[in-house]
């Protein structure tokens, strides 16, 4: 595999998107992640919405409910809304008050990914510090540390914050423990790597 860091290479976010991340960051107590959706316009690979789903976190680790995930994936087609699940090309989460860098755990869940033809990873924490990667699985190249800008939109970004506390308080649990790495990181690469399964079988329909 090869990486790059290549600083010029853009990514994009929306202005909507970075404050309901920003927000989920800020607001949880520990580590947090979620999933988001991606467009490619104009050469950019542009961020567009963000979502958290049922997980527990401690101050290392988080461990997505895949059932939830498959349930939100479901609803999703089942409203006709498939050009939305082949765009969750996004996964985020942060490192609470500590800096912004790549763990082994965090290059393992990257690595296992295997998306075609493109997945974008994000580490962010407390202080608004993002660290970004884009990589590519035929042929596998990974780029590293490159520039996140913003568009602004038009919408008004006023409840956002206060609509993510709800959400964190009906979907994050907290542990004090890591220990949820080492039960259960095998477990949930596996159901990853099903849930992008699922999505590459919707793409080729």
């Amino acid at each position: 595999m090869k990486y790059f860091n290549l600083k010029s290479y853009h990514v994009m976010i929306t202005d909507e998107a970075e404050a309901k991340m920003n927000a989920y960051i800020d607001l949880a107590k520990e580590e947090i992640s979620g999933l988001g959706t991606v467009r490619e316009e104009d050469g950019l690979y542009i961020i567009d919405d963000v979502f958290i789903f049922n997980q527990t976190c401690s101050p290392t680790t988080t461990v997505l409910d895949q059932d939830k995930i498959m349930e939100f994936i479901t609803d999703l087609i089942n409203d006709g809304k498939d050009e939305i699940v082949n765009r969750l090309r996004l996964w985020w989460h942060s490192h609470a008050d500590f800096g912004v860098f790549w763990s082994g755990t965090d290059r393992n869940t990257i690595n296992s990914m295997n998306a075609d033809p493109v997945w974008i990873s994000i580490v962010g924490n407390k202080r608004g510090n993002k660290l970004v990667s884009v990589d590519y699985y035929n042929p596998r190249i990974s780029i590293d540390d490159v520039n996140l800008g913003v568009i602004k939109t038009e919408k008004n970004l006023d409840n956002i914050y206060e609509n993510c506390k709800k959400e964190i308080e009906e979907k994050v649990n907290e542990s004090p423990f890591g220990f949820y790495k080492n039960i259960k990181r095998e477990k949930e690469l596996d159901e990853m790597n099903k849930i992008l399964e699922e999505i590459m079988e919707i793409e080729s329909e």
